[in-house]
């Protein structure tokens, strides 16, 4: 049997503090409340949390895009007779509210940001007061890719926090790959990082300069992929548990998932891919132009075409079930 989890484990907090259950795109943007308005155990077991949960029970799945949602996981009848409308704080947090980043790539945000001092502050201040106290049954810790927790002066005192009182808890970096280095992993003040890192997911949108200097301004390709191939020497040696390269495809690069694999698999890592979703940004203000996944989009059955070249009996890939609908028609 197979049945999703998150909700019963999982929590994120996003830009403006809501709390999810799961991934806001995956949940249909039902947030259970907000975490910094509102008593924790309070909005863990708000209504809309039991009902999100309820859904899962009997298997409506109501609230869930199960177009790109992939988190479903093998369970026995023991094991979901468990599971309760009101769960144990979570074991998997996502913090995906800090914004703070070096680069201004198109697919997320518009300009470069950073904290002004009294608002870096304020974040910093919750630290004790707010996330700690939400971590006392958490396993893993999720930095979302919302900023560059490397570069984020409130993620890295975050980190590192959350290191020194949790000695048992991973981490799951989400990265845009500059700053993925030992100098600046050494530099957080960890004692052996990578050991805590769990998973570590590095954006890659393309392999060309050509088309990675339109998506990821700021960047530098050359840097990055020599960031993955120590990355991967970590992996390779065994002292990295996972690392993926994510691929975030609009119209701009699909026809740079082949080449993204193919370096990927010669590192043997895996790749994700996901399709482009609209944050409020320039870039997605005509998404029809960009969804090269719908049927009316010009491009579309090259795109198809694309998916079904993907040798993924060779390729570690992973991939919405949309996708895979797409590469399977």
């Amino acid at each position: 049997m197979e049945i999703c989890k998150r909700p019963f484990t999982s929590l994120e907090i996003d830009l403006d503090g809501h709390a999810f259950t799961c991934c806001p795109a995956f949940i249909k943007d039902t947030f259970i409340g907000n975490f910094f308005e509102q008593n924790f155990s309070e909005l863990w077991n708000s209504e809309t949390a039991k009902n999100i949960r309820q859904s899962v029970l009997d298997g409506t799945y109501e609230y869930c895009n199960r177009e790109l949602c992939r988190q479903f996981d093998p369970a026995s009848e023991e094991e979901i007779s468990s599971l309760s409308v009101m769960p144990p704080y979570p074991e998997i947090v996502t913090l995906a509210y800090d914004r703070e980043c070096n680069l201004a790539c198109i697919t997320c945000r518009d300009y470069k940001y950073k904290y002004t001092k009294k608002k870096l502050q304020k974040y910093n201040d919750k630290i004790d007061t707010d996330i700690l106290p939400l971590l006392q049954n958490a396993r893993l810790v999720c930095l979302d890719g919302t900023g560059e927790a490397l570069y984020s002066r409130h993620s890295r005192l975050l980190i590192k926090r959350i290191a020194e009182t949790y000695p048992d808890i991973k981490f799951l970096l989400m990265t845009n790959g500059l700053l993925c280095t030992e100098k600046i992993f050494d530099s957080l003040g960890v004692d052996n990082f990578v050991s805590r890192l769990q998973e570590i997911h590095v954006s890659l949108p393309a392999i060309h300069e050509n088309i990675y200097e339109q998506i990821m301004i700021g960047s530098n390709l050359e840097f990055v992929k020599n960031n993955l191939r120590w990355l991967a020497l970590l992996h390779d040696e065994g002292k990295l548990n996972y690392v993926s390269c994510h691929a975030v495809v609009s119209d701009i690069n699909y026809r740079e998932l082949p080449d993204i694999c193919k370096f990927v698999n010669d590192l043997h890592l895996s790749v994700t891919l996901s399709p482009y979703i609209y944050w409020n940004t320039f870039f997605g203000m005509d998404f029809n132009e960009i969804a090269v996944w719908k049927p009316e989009h010009p491009h579309y059955e090259d795109f198809r075409q694309v998916l079904k070249s993907l040798d993924i009996s060779d390729y570690k890939v992973i991939m919405p079930q949309m996708f895979s609908d797409i590469r399977n028609s």
